[in-house]
């Protein structure tokens, strides 16, 4: 925590949002007048003693007075008869060099000298101020004081703290966090009379530390003193220190009793006035009593770390561990200074001060012991249920939130019905009102279970699955129900059945019966049609088996363009209820015909078709278009064409209308690029044309076209395959194939090639071409490839491509070498020659002695792939060494070079132990 971090206001609590927050608002009026209650009142006095001489103060008090300890301040005072007062300390305007002592009388008798201490490290963050007050001494019911200070204790006051009465205060329920890890009893602000807090609580971002405290005060003191005590703390640190509260968080008692201190919400990071430059951040814990010397007893120590290990819990905090705490300054430390501590300390660890007292700062290893056992226990996940609702017909969705403090991320939630395990989520998202009570909670907080039921009211039941230490927590019940009520369903799609007329559908469902309703349709809210919603609908039976998937509905509705159609469900139950499914506005066109010229393409030499559909809005029957060449300045009719060509597409999208609106038409086309535009001309309705499209046709003359596919390298040779159409003649045309600039082959393109078909229908399908080259040396290779204008006017190059022709000794693998049946050896691999197609002579020897010579010219089809330029039959697989003893043998196997005058290749080795 750095010295700049933010303090702020803020008080949020857990509910079921905004909606509850309105109603108790609403209610308040209504409610009964909150009982009262008298709470004492009480006031601090501030007193000017008279400071005299030692010799004069000792002279007035005559022999029976004992003076003060040997090395006693300088001056006195002294002042007898005064109103009774149960609390006590000095103001003084200047720290003093030495100790101020002080001694009260009661019932007549001088007590002995006390010190009190002018504790600069006690207070709120900031710079301290004169005047500085002391730590208040608990004196009971006192009527004189003495006070002995160092003459350098300028402007010394007494401060006396005495009753004042009583005030009416309301008796109110504390406002406490639902559902957080089990807290110590804590006894609240008004069961000691409390005053109210002056100002607005402050809180810090996060609680890092506790701090642990004592009073100073007397350690005999009744039970029943307790609360005036507290009273009469808050009342020296509100009215002499001029503090906004009581400066610590808790106190505690000896008869192990804790009490909530400073206002604002004890769940909550209040930044209290315990300990200057700490405060922001910490929580003080102040023991009631003096432990200079004296040791709390068993009870006290437990209470401190129970109410420390709780408070540190909710906060996120490990007991155990240490901080790096960024302290605000104070007499030791300077701003800014970052302190490691433990996560539990004394005063004295974050101050220039004695506190809390030898005898308590030696029992806070026990107090972290206890305050480990507290954060152990309250481990476990903490939550709520915030309630159950019905989501759908036979669905009810718990929700509510969980948080397992020593778990870093998301955790699981089981939800029961009934007793049964329905659901088992994981937590997800934030909750604000969570955050901001326990502002360390990162992790997912919320869930939200949706489980199955049947009607009726079911209980619902959600359980936090711990992590790591701890158990698994119930969290709470509900009571939920699913939705029930009036019908309800939807009105899915208007599908145009032709000219003003719509196919409505959608679905509908009662939830209070599994029989199917009545749908009524509306049209501009004038009723059209009624339909029984029955049929079968294979979504609804899934989302709800309880009422199966009969629910749905399909009624022919006559409209107009823009109408309002609207579907209604009518009640089974409540029989003259309706309930309004949805409404849709209807888009029907109508007007000029409307559609699309599709393109074209090539139907012959010289010949294009024209593709497209067009359909009259106002009518069934087919539309015309006429076609219009406009690549000139004068727009020039080619042809009129009736629509009525089968579309299963064009039924599919506008089934009202049916298929029957495809058009396609044959026109010879001139020479050179040419704009043609296609226009639906309307039949019913009286409306112009429409234009469904323009699209420009290429030239059918010029050079051929086409594509070398394939180039692939062989033994000396290149293969390639690809095709080529000449479009201003129907027939196969030649193709020229040029290897380093020389003209190596001339070869028509006559093979079938099916796939051209469609984009040039008018022409023949033996385009294809796949020509070998061959007498090809070893190295790289410019293959170029031409298609041949048939009138020798515009060749056209298809591709180049650099081949690179492998030469050197044989390739090949050995594969299998094992025992084979009936005695023997059997040997199985491939070998290729790169410098020819021809197989290859493959040795085999066993222990160093030639066994076999086989060709290697079996089919081997794996082989196409790799090397596609050569063929398949590069396999051998032979039983050899049928005389070779039992036992182990070293079988090689080599390639025998064919054509290049290399040597030799040792295809592999492997050792093999034939069976005896």
């Amino acid at each position: 925590m750095s010295a700049s971090s933010a303090v702020h206001t803020r008080r949020a609590r857990i509910g079921f949002g905004a909606l509850a927050s309105l109603v108790l608002g609403t209610l308040l009026a209504l409610a009964p007048t909150p009982a009262l209650a008298e709470v004492p009142v009480v006031r601090v006095d501030r007193l000017d003693p008279v400071l005299v001489p030692v010799p004069s103060q000792a002279r007035a008090l005559g022999a029976a007075t004992a003076g003060p300890a040997a090395d006693a301040p300088a001056v006195v005072a002294s002042q007898v008869d005064v109103e009774t007062f149960h609390m006590v300390g000095v103001e003084v305007d200047a720290v003093p060099s030495a100790a101020v002592q002080m001694r009260v009388r009661q019932d007549g008798r001088w007590g002995e000298w006390f010190e009190v201490e002018v504790d600069l490290e006690l207070g709120p963050d900031g710079d301290r101020l004169p005047p500085f007050v002391s730590e208040p001494v608990w004196v009971d019911d006192s009527d004189a004081y003495q006070v002995a200070a160092p003459a350098d204790a300028g402007g010394l006051r007494v401060l006396v703290v005495r009753d004042d009465g009583t005030r009416l205060e309301p008796v109110l329920q504390e406002d406490e966090a639902d559902a957080a890890p089990a807290k110590p009893a804590i006894s609240t602000r008004a069961s000691w009379g409390a005053r109210p807090k002056r100002g607005t609580p402050v809180y810090a971002d996060r609680l890092e530390l506790a701090v642990v405290h004592h009073t100073v005060t007397s350690n005999d003191y009744a039970a029943s003193q307790v609360p005036g005590i507290l009273r009469s703390i808050q009342a020296f640190h509100q009215d002499g220190n001029g503090w906004s509260d009581i400066g610590y968080n808790f106190l505690v008692d000896r008869f192990g009793r804790i009490w909530e201190g400073n206002g604002g919400g004890m769940d909550l990071p209040v930044v209290g006035g315990h300990s200057r430059g700490f405060n922001t951040g910490s929580v003080g814990v102040s023991v009631l009593g003096d432990f200079t010397a004296a040791s709390p007893n068993q009870a006290t120590v437990d209470a401190v770390g129970d109410v420390v290990g709780w408070k540190l819990t909710i906060s996120g905090v490990d007991p155990r561990g240490r901080v790096g705490f960024t302290t605000y300054g104070n007499e030791r430390f300077a701003p800014g200074t970052v302190v490691d501590l433990p996560r539990v300390v004394g005063h004295r660890d974050t101050g220039a001060t004695s506190c809390p007292g030898i005898g308590l700062y030696a029992r806070l290893g026990d107090v972290r012991n206890r305050a480990t056992d507290a954060h152990l226990r309250g481990s476990s996940p903490f939550g709520a249920v915030d309630g159950a609702r019905g989501t759908d017909l036979d669905e009810v969705t718990v929700e509510g939130w969980v948080v397992d403090p020593d778990s870093h991320g998301p955790i699981d939630v089981h939800v029961y019905v009934d007793g049964q395990g329905a659901a088992n989520v994981a937590t997800f998202g934030e909750r604000p009102d969570v955050s901001a009570i326990w502002p360390w909670i990162t992790t997912p907080v919320r869930f939200a279970a949706k489980v199955r039921v049947g009607p009726g009211d079911h209980q619902l039941c959600a359980y936090g699955i711990n992590r790591g230490t701890g158990g698994n927590v119930a969290l709470g019940c509900t009571t939920g129900r699913a939705r029930e009520g009036p019908p309800f369903g939807r009105l899915d799609v208007l599908d145009p059945l032709g000219p003003r007329t719509v196919e409505a559908r959608g679905w509908a469902i009662d939830p209070d019966t599994s029989a199917p309703v009545d749908v009524r349709i509306d049209v501009d809210g004038v009723t059209a049609a009624q339909v029984r919603a029955d049929r079968h609908r294979a979504d609804l039976a899934q989302l709800y088996p309880r009422w199966g998937g009969a629910h749905g509905y399909a009624v022919p509705v006559a409209v107009s363009d823009g109408a309002q159609v609207c579907a209604y469900a009518l009640d089974v139950v409540a029989p003259g209820s309706t309930s309004l499914l949805s409404c849709q506005r209807v888009t029907i066109p109508t007007g000029s015909p409307f559609g699309r010229l599709d393109g074209w393409r090539w139907r012959a030499p010289g010949t294009i078709r024209l593709s497209g559909w067009a359909i009259d809005p106002d009518t069934t029957a087919p539309a015309e278009v006429h076609v219009y060449d406009q690549t000139g300045a004068e727009p020039r009719g080619l042809v009129a064409v009736v629509a009525d060509r089968a579309r299963s597409d064009i039924d599919a999208a506008y089934p009202g209308w049916g298929p029957l609106h495809g058009f396609a038409v044959d026109l010879p086309l001139p020479k050179g690029e040419r704009r043609l535009c296609a226009y639906g001309v309307d039949v019913a309705g009286g409306h112009g044309p429409t234009l469904l499209g323009c699209t420009t046709v290429g030239s059918a003359d010029g050079a051929p076209l086409g594509r070398l596919e394939q180039a692939v390298a062989g033994p000396r040779s290149v293969r390639l395959t690809g095709w080529t159409v000449d479009p201003d003649v129907a027939e196969s045309t030649d193709v020229h194939v040029y290897v380093d600039g020389v003209g190596r082959a001339n070869v028509r393109a006559d093979q079938v090639r099916t796939d051209l078909g469609v984009a040039w229908s008018g022409w023949n399908t033996t385009r294809g071409f796949d020509v070998t080259v061959g007498g090809l040396g070893p190295g790289g290779h410019d293959v170029c490839v031409y298609a041949i204008d048939r009138d020798g006017s515009a060749h056209r190059q298809l591709r180049c491509e650099r081949v690179v022709i492998a030469t050197g000794s044989p390739w090949g693998s050995l594969d299998v070498v094992a025992p084979a049946a009936g005695g023997g050896v059997r040997v199985a691999g491939w070998g290729i020659d790169p410098d020819t197609d021809r197989a290859i002579p493959v040795h085999v020897y066993a222990d160093g002695v030639g066994q076999a010579n086989v060709p290697a010219s079996g089919a081997r089809p794996d082989l196409a792939t790799p090397f596609p330029g050569w063929s398949t039959a590069h396999g051998f697989d032979l039983v050899t060494g049928t005389g070779l003893a039992p036992g182990a043998h070293q079988v090689c196997v080599y390639l025998i070079d064919q054509v290049g005058g290399h040597g030799p290749v040792l295809a592999g080795c492997r050792t093999v132990t034939l069976p005896g």
